[in-house]
């Protein structure tokens, strides 16, 4: 089967509902089980191990983003540009990453040798077969073929396996073993689904393979400078902290991510069709671009009230009244970063990369993630965790204001040709508000159960949303559904 072709026609015609169906159920599920798997982490490790356990998944994550190379958030513009040079675009792509790969493993292993890595080696070694572990992994080929079957497939297996291996393997002296099993398990899996797409490859071409690098470099110094901003507090209180101080750190910052990611549903399921779009239609690429965007607002509108009021209960949801009183400020300084990241992410990856503005957002990123490594560098050590947070909430407003600069001709010219349509979407905005808050603060008193309460906002949240948006005929869903088909 010809999948790019199947993508293309997928993005402009066929199936682009159902992808987003799929898209949405895979981050549904892995966001349950990561839910569940957080739970069972909590309670099995001692709260110091825990912070050292989430240290080690960052450390993880820089090993992710170096190997991967900028190519997850390059391949979208790249392929759809040019579909018709796919296989040298994918052939590039893995012969990158392999050699990142092989180059990164003989790295650890001579710091493994020289005896220079001050805790366990061990964990090097685990590095290495997280690494090797990664080889086939092409998710990000799925997501361009709108492959949403084989990715809904990988997770749901993969998740499940994590979860019965956190229930019977999970404890302070079996975390190698727990780990090592998660990696064997994922090699097995991005092994067997390689081989069942069969790629093709291209010969290697240096002209070509320089090109690649040179193009994809600027995301991967986003990805790193994100990084840096996102884990050098967490770095910083591991060195100058308590092991207590840590975990309640890690667990405030892993409940941030789990909800950022939930919420990232929204772009990462337009992303194709917007790319699509920059390439074939400009005026459809800017007005649904906006509408997304929009779209995001209101839901914050009624998402943050809902975050802070019932701060509390979510987290005894997640972690037990043990972390309650630790990390209460600690959310709601994060639920305020949790708005800037959304909408500068979305800005950036539905309208910056697609106009070619992404070395703007390098330049935001490095600005940002050096004020914040400098202030927690200074600070960290004699005001703690709760100036972490405050970093994180700076460093996402720094860079959310540099966002808007790189656009501020396209806003200053949308906002005079819809101006009385923006004045219609701020009323919007602040009935939403108003009626998240009241909702909010009189379900406090009636229920402290998560699920109760998420159902009844969201329900509350659609009638209002329905209700105005048709009165103000601002049209927001009927564009995103119309969209989205």
């Amino acid at each position: 089967m010809n999948f790019e072709k199947k993508s293309i026609n997928n993005i402009i015609k066929k199936n682009y509902f159902f992808e987003v169906i799929l898209k949405f159920l895979n981050i549904v599920i892995s966001s349950i089980f990561s839910i569940i798997i957080l739970s069972i982490t909590v309670n099995k490790l001692q709260s110091e191990y825990f912070g050292y356990f989430t240290v080690f998944i960052s450390f993880i994550n820089l090993v992710n983003i170096i190997t991967q190379f900028g190519i997850p958030n390059y391949s979208f513009k790249a392929f759809l540009s040019n579909s018709e040079k796919s296989v040298i675009f994918f052939s590039n792509a893995f012969y990158l990453s392999f050699i990142v790969s092989f180059f990164l493993i003989l790295t650890i292993f001579f710091i493994y040798l020289i005896d220079i890595f001050t805790y366990d080696k061990n964990i090097l070694l685990l590095i290495a077969l997280y690494i090797v572990s990664n080889i086939f992994n092409i998710s990000w080929y799925f997501n361009i073929l709108r492959l949403q079957q084989l990715i809904l497939f990988k997770n749901i297996l993969l998740n499940i396996s994590t979860l019965l291996f956190a229930i019977f393997l999970l404890e302070i002296d079996s975390i190698y073993i727990y780990f090592s099993s998660i990696y064997l398990l994922s090699f097995i899996i991005d092994f067997f689904l390689f081989l069942l797409i069969k790629p093709k490859f291209s010969p290697f071409s240096f002209k070509t393979f320089i090109e690649f690098i040179k193009n994809s470099f600027p995301f991967f110094l986003v990805s790193i400078f994100t990084l840096l901003f996102v884990n050098s507090d967490l770095f910083i209180i591991t060195y100058y902290l308590s092991p207590l101080d840590i975990s309640y750190y890690s667990f405030a910052t892993k409940v941030y991510f789990l909800i950022k990611n939930f919420l990232s549903i929204i772009v990462t399921s337009s992303q194709p069709k917007i790319s699509y779009y920059s390439n074939h239609d400009l005026n459809k690429f800017y007005s649904n671009s906006l509408n997304i965007i929009l779209l995001l607002l209101t839901i914050f509108s009624a998402f943050i009230p809902f975050l802070i009021i019932n701060n509390s209960t979510i987290i005894k949801f997640f972690g037990g009244s043990l972390f309650l009183n630790s990390i209460y400020s600690i959310n709601i300084i994060l639920y305020f970063s949790l708005f800037f990241s959304i909408i500068t992410w979305a800005i950036n990856y539905l309208i910056q990369i697609n106009i070619g503005l992404e070395k703007h957002f390098l330049i935001a990123s490095f600005y940002s993630g050096i004020i914040n490594l400098v202030l927690n560098l200074i600070f960290i050590k004699d005001f703690g965790i709760l100036f972490a947070a405050f970093t994180t909430l700076l460093s996402e407003f720094i860079l959310f204001l540099f966002t808007f600069k790189s656009l501020k001709i396209f806003i200053k010219s949308y906002i005079k040709t819809n101006f009385f349509n923006i004045f219609k979407f701020l009323i919007l905005i602040l009935i939403i508000l108003i009626s998240s808050i009241i909702l909010n603060l009189s379900l406090i008193n009636f229920t402290s159960n998560l699920f109760h309460l998420s159902f009844l906002n969201l329900l509350i949240f659609s009638f209002v949303l329905i209700l105005f948006d048709a009165f103000l005929k601002l049209d927001i869903i009927k564009k995103t559904i119309t969209f989205l088909k």
